[in-house]
């Protein structure tokens, strides 16, 4: 028999392959976001007035 892959849901039940790597792009993605998000907070707090802030 094949062995199965090690990723499971929250209940315990494992995951379909198709699903494991939708799963993995999704965080690849997420955390791609994040780091635009947190470049984009430093360049506007950059253009701000430190007198304002």
């Amino acid at each position: 028999m094949g062995r199965r892959s090690t990723s499971s849901t929250k209940s315990g039940k494992f995951m379909n392959p198709t699903d494991q790597a939708r799963k993995e792009a999704r965080k690849r993605e997420l955390k791609k976001n994040k780091k635009q998000r947190m470049m984009v907070r430093a360049a506007v707090l950059k253009m701000k007035d430190p007198k304002q802030i």
